[in-house]
């Protein structure tokens, strides 16, 4: 599994605990319910990749988590109630 894998890497990089680099996994569409939205959300070519209207909810999950601490990431996006984080001046990624 993809995700899986991604995770364990994540956290084999944040063992060495080395302050020059930060390897964050970012889980924000593990849970992403395609069937409950639809065919809008995959590519009328090959019925896999992501739509446009699928990759608005990629961005939409990557931006959020980037602003959730690590361990408090959404995995489950809720794509009828979308509300944009505007980060405050001084407010950093929580990677």
């Amino acid at each position: 599994d993809y995700n899986a894998v991604s995770a364990s890497l994540a956290a084999e990089f944040t063992a060495h605990k080395n302050a020059s680099y930060a390897v964050v996994y970012q889980p924000g569409v593990v849970d992403l319910p395609i069937g409950n939205y639809g065919e809008q959300y995959l590519s009328d070519l090959d019925c896999f990749h992501p739509s446009e209207c699928g990759n608005q909810a990629f961005t939409y999950m990557l931006w959020r988590n980037l602003f959730e601490p690590v361990g408090k990431k959404t995995k489950k996006p809720d794509l009828d109630d979308v509300r944009w984080h505007c980060p405050k001046q001084g407010e950093v990624f929580a990677t």
